[in-house]
């Protein structure tokens, strides 16, 4: 055992030499997180979890001191109780680990972000063939109940937005002039019809944008969470609200089509952000959420004796505060399930486990042609051809 590893001795052990798992388990761990994962604070968050020595931690550069792991960080538990982690591991003994972290301090909400850690870190071995134990099947959601270590509620659960509300967003955002209304209305579309994350919006790119996705039909090509990259279903009537917000945006640009991803009039930008501030800069999740809020508040400066713009002001006056953008895809998910969308469908479109960035073609053109995305937007665009949206006034 190498001199700087003795820091991980259980303190009651000290005349005990390592177990023989312990350098190979080590190493493993340590390029598992290197490859994995590209977040330092994630890399640590799990290696303290497990009990890599802060010495063997290389992302954080040399230690300026020497500290042993917690003893109840998973690979230190197993040395103390001589429990060998690839053949010797039950549940029971994952249940005693548990037992051990509560004693020593941890609570039911860090007991559940070990756990998460252990389970990822058994996954790994298992696509390594180096063992068979899988603790997340065996400790399902009920046991975690049982042992209060479950994801708690949230305390301000996520509402979806209705129908109704969603519509008042497109009145608030179409009394905006200029550039910013066709940008508004463009990511309102986007985020109603599609059910993506806002960091996804904030991500697309003018490449991501296909006239012709896997199954003949306009798709976003979304960077999804985790790096996994997924096809979306893009409805044309959002389509063409991107190409009118790109045809306003191009100084000089005529037509306004995106005949090829990410090439408008003859000009290749495919790797610029899809939408921009009004500075020219790239959207974050902050003002994507600023924007809603002030879609919320526009209308309630309004003076108009429409009666449209009054009911939507008057839907949209207590959202101003609270309103953020993952109601969007609580909306999408529900209305699309609500009008005969597949659960599983609706899953896949999310971007849920169940739905594998490395699909085949086909497996990716049958994910889209059952998406929800069209009746979503066919729903909202329901009734514009009668009761033309509201056009803003013009300056004085």
């Amino acid at each position: 055992m190498a001199e700087s590893d003795k820091s991980a001795l259980p303190d009651n052990t000290d005349e005990l030499s390592a177990p023989d798992w312990w350098d190979e388990m080590l190493d493993v761990t340590v390029r598992w997180l290197v490859g994995a994962y590209a977040s330092d604070n994630t890399r640590t968050t799990y290696a303290n979890t497990l009990g890599v020595p802060r010495e063997r931690q290389l992302w954080r550069g040399t230690p300026r001191s020497s500290r042993p792991p917690l003893p109840q960080a998973f690979l230190v538990w197993c040395w103390r109780y001589d429990v060998d982690p690839l053949d010797g591991m039950d549940v029971d003994l994952m249940r005693a680990w548990i037992a051990y972290a509560r004693a020593h301090g941890d609570s039911n909400k860090t007991l559940n972000t070990r756990l998460g850690a252990v389970c990822s870190w058994y996954r790994e071995l298992r696509k390594r063939g180096l063992t068979g134990f899988n603790p997340g099947d065996l400790l399902d959601t009920q046991e975690r109940l049982n042992l209060a270590i479950s994801n708690p509620a949230p305390a301000a659960p996520t509402v979806p937005l209705t129908l109704t509300q969603v519509r008042a967003l497109r009145v608030a955002a179409a009394m905006d002039p200029g550039l910013m209304r066709l940008r508004n209305l463009a990511i309102l579309g986007v985020l109603a019809t599609t059910g993506i994350r806002a960091e996804e919006l904030c991500s697309l790119t003018r490449a991501d944008v296909h006239r012709t996705g896997p199954d003949g039909t306009p798709a976003l090509w979304i960077d999804g969470k985790g790096a996994k990259r997924r096809w979306v279903c893009l409805p044309r009537a959002e389509l063409d609200t991107i190409d009118d917000y790109l045809e306003a945006r191009d100084t000089g640009n005529v037509g306004g089509e995106l005949t090829v991803a990410g090439q408008v009039g003859h000009r290749q930008r495919g790797a610029e952000p899809l939408f921009l501030t009004s500075a020219r800069q790239p959207l974050t999740r902050r003002v994507v959420t600023d924007l809603l809020r002030h879609l919320c508040r526009v209308l309630q400066r309004d003076r108009s004796t429409s009666s449209t713009v009054r009911a939507a002001a008057a839907e949209l006056r207590t959202l101003a505060p609270s309103i953020h953008p993952h109601q969007l895809r609580h909306f999408y998910a529900v209305e699309a399930v609500r009008n005969g969308v597949n659960v599983k469908q609706v899953q896949a479109d999310l971007g849920h486990a169940t739905l594998h960035t490395t699909q085949h073609y086909l497996e990716a053109a049958g994910t889209l042609s059952g998406s929800g995305a069209t009746v979503v937007s066919d729903l909202l665009h329901a009734g514009e051809h009668l009761t033309p949206l509201p056009q803003p006034k013009e300056a004085p």
